[in-house]
């Protein structure tokens, strides 16, 4: 995290730089969960494609130890 340095006023620190710090990195935050949100949806489908193309190779195994026809290949 940055340093900020803040202007001192009589009682403390100037009000609106702490308040434009705040606003600053509460943006920062959202903008970093909205970027992560979207990862993970691109993660779940990928995830989801994965699973599918799993559940074909295996019942392309099965029915291949068991001497039936092929199903055709996933691509």
């Amino acid at each position: 995290m940055e340093m900020n340095k803040f202007r001192s006023q009589f009682g403390g620190f100037h009000r609106a730089d702490v308040a434009n710090y705040i606003e600053k990195t509460a943006r920062e935050h959202h903008e970093a969960i909205s970027a992560l949100k979207d990862e993970c949806a691109t993660l779940a489908a990928q995830r989801d494609a994965a699973k599918a193309e799993l559940e074909a190779v295996k019942a392309q195994l099965e029915a291949a130890l068991e001497g039936k026809e092929l199903p055709p290949a996933v691509e």
